[in-house]
């Protein structure tokens, strides 16, 4: 099983992006969402999955996972892939 640090790590280097907007889990996968320097969703913003097991990092289209998707559960960003706020 990989860690949540080791999963954002994953998305990151596959799918070039610098900041992430939200983190969920499920009993297979991290799904991982981007977002803008401002904490903002971004309109292109694409969710992605790493597998627990793998590390194998994919695209999630929730419609073709509704009944895992509903189940998911948020995780805390690590802190060097959050945001940083004005008040941080």
């Amino acid at each position: 099983m990989i860690s949540v640090e080791e999963a954002c790590k994953a998305a990151q280097k596959v799918f070039k992006f610098r900041w992430i907007g939200n983190i969920s889990e499920t009993p297979k996968h991290f799904l991982i969402s981007d977002c803008g320097e401002n904490g903002e969703t971004k309109y292109t913003s694409i969710l992605f999955s790493v597998d627990k097991r793998t590390g194998k990092v994919d695209d999630y289209f929730p419609p073709d996972h509704y009944d895992e998707f509903i189940k998911a559960v948020p995780v805390e960003i690590p802190e060097q892939y959050r945001v940083k706020t004005a008040n941080d």
